[in-house]
């Protein structure tokens, strides 16, 4: 039990999400981690470069990634 993380994140591309909304695409899990994080980053970029917020695009990109 103690590699179980590990054992889940290689499974993540083999695990369907289901979406609450109707979708026109499947979509796994690694998938939709993935884009959450390149979302979250560019979000990070753009209160910090543009609205000269303090946000922190890695941590961004990595609070996405394990949501």
């Amino acid at each position: 039990m103690e590699n179980a993380f590990f054992a889940l994140a290689a499974r993540m591309r083999n695990i369907r999400r289901w979406g609450l909304m109707r979708n026109s695409f499947e979509e796994n899990l690694l998938e939709h981690s993935q884009m959450t994080a390149i979302l979250a980053h560019a979000l990070a970029v753009i209160r910090r470069d543009v609205f000269g917020g303090s946000a922190d695009p890695a941590e961004a990109a990595a609070a996405a990634l394990y949501h």
